[in-house]
């Protein structure tokens, strides 16, 4: 999953589809290598609390997914908006390169904050 999100800010209006399919497929296998690690630790439970863990797990997907996609938005908003800084009246090519600039700086951000993530892990 982190070194999908390293490829990421290469996007180009010159990726061909095979690339971002490969990318997204990195995304997708970390992502459910990610599952296990949930599936361990409910495991360590007491059986007392089998109904509450699944119900906290799942909120707190919820919540971070929601946090998560307004915050990655706001970020793909500031690299567009750094893009289009210095352009007065932006044609249609150039503004394909601010939506990319964007999606670039917010994955970028992404990866960034994945592999602070791994490297501290194991602490």
């Amino acid at each position: 999953m982190c070194i999908s999100l390293i490829f990421f800010p290469q996007l180009s209006a010159s990726t061909t589809l095979m690339a971002m399919l490969v990318m997204t497929c990195g995304i997708y296998v970390g992502s459910a290598l990610l599952m296990s690690n949930q599936t361990n630790t409910l495991g360590n439970l007491s059986s007392k609390y089998y109904a509450s863990g699944p119900a906290i797990m799942t909120a707190l997907q919820q919540i971070g997914g929601a946090i998560g996609s307004s915050l990655f938005m706001s970020f793909m908003s500031f690299g567009q908006h750094n893009y289009l800084q210095n352009i007065i009246n932006p044609d249609s090519t150039q503004q394909i390169s601010t939506l990319i600039s964007g999606l670039d700086f917010s994955f970028a951000v992404g990866a960034v904050m994945l592999t602070v993530v791994f490297v501290f892990s194991p602490f």
